[in-house]
């Protein structure tokens, strides 16, 4: 079988000791027939370098596993589902306040399992809109209650059903030009790019016209949300020309986490492949989705959040 390389268009050049923040944006495998590449760039500019620009190949995404590996924590929860959920006495606590019914009376099972029970594709499951008290966040996952069923991540099966070996995702890292500039500024900077061009169309926007802009674009491209996940974004969507990824050490933030020895590669693999754990907060032991709790953060402030890490 021949080796599937990346077409890489601008390579990465690693420069770990310039500290500015950097971010991943790419087009969902949907769009990848109509050309949002314009708009993104023209979205990106006034915030951003484009440091590194490629397009990806759908049996790139398959080969690697790499959507399953991007989304593992979610995939895990959507697999083993209450049973994941109960080794967690916090997670058990939320889920009971929210729906007001006991743990163990609620049916609650992954979305593979969900589509079968309630005979739906991915993409139905996905479209089906519920309640507010019907739909609860937490740690990172999603329930979304349909008749009695108590579904685990919903999103993860239409998600992974989109890419093929005919998709093709073009991806763009940058590196933003100040530390004030947020990655909500330039989300609505593309947005609004795509939204004046009739050649862009926002994908299934009148599905969700309800929602707000930027909940309606997720369908259409991917911004890094904050610093922590622009880090996993880049391990995982950033490739040389020879097909590797990019290492820890090619990237700011995590080079930084090793380097000042605030812990090893191999836990900041482990963390990126399960986000949950537990910090020191005020004297209590407190569990959280680590790329949850670094919104809104600075890469100074993730840095110290990693210190407060209680390895298990």
């Amino acid at each position: 079988m021949a080796t599937i390389l990346p077409d890489v268009l601008l390579d990465y050049q690693i420069n770990v000791e310039n500290q500015l923040p950097i971010g991943v944006v790419y087009v969902r495998p949907r769009t990848n027939l109509v050309k949002y590449e314009k708009e993104i760039l023209l979205g990106v500019q006034p915030f951003a370098d484009v440091i590194y620009l490629a397009n990806l190949n759908g049996r790139i995404f398959i080969k690697n596993a790499l959507v399953i590996e991007h989304y593992s924590t979610q995939y895990k929860f959507t697999i083993f589902a209450k049973d994941e959920i109960s080794g967690y006495p916090e997670m058990i606590t939320s889920i009971e306040n929210h729906f007001q019914k006991k743990f163990d009376k609620m049916n609650i099972i992954g979305a593979f399992d969900g589509m079968l029970q309630l005979g739906l594709t991915a993409e139905e499951l996905f479209n089906t809109i519920v309640d507010d008290q019907d739909f609860f966040k937490f740690y990172g996952q999603t329930i979304k209650k349909i008749k009695n069923h108590y579904i685990v991540n919903y999103n993860i099966p239409a998600i992974l059903e989109k890419y093929t070996p005919q998709a093709n995702i073009f991806v763009i890292a940058i590196r933003l030009k100040d530390e004030k500039t947020t990655f909500k500024e330039i989300d609505q900077s593309i947005f609004e790019k795509i939204s004046n061009d009739a050649n862009t169309p926002i994908i299934d926007a009148e599905k969700f016209d309800n929602l707000s802009w930027d909940e309606k674009i997720r369908r259409t491209y991917h911004i890094s949300q904050n610093h922590l996940k622009a880090t996993f974004d880049f391990l995982d969507y950033v490739f040389h020309k020879n097909g590797d990824n990019i290492d820890i050490d090619e990237v700011p933030l995590s080079h930084q986490l090793v380097s000042k020895n605030i812990l090893t590669k191999d836990q900041l693999l482990r963390i990126k492949d399960y986000n949950l754990v537990y910090i020191e907060d005020q004297g209590k032991k407190k569990l959280i989705n680590i790329l949850e709790e670094a919104k809104g953060m600075s890469q100074k402030e993730i840095l110290e959040l990693f210190k407060k890490i209680i390895w298990q």
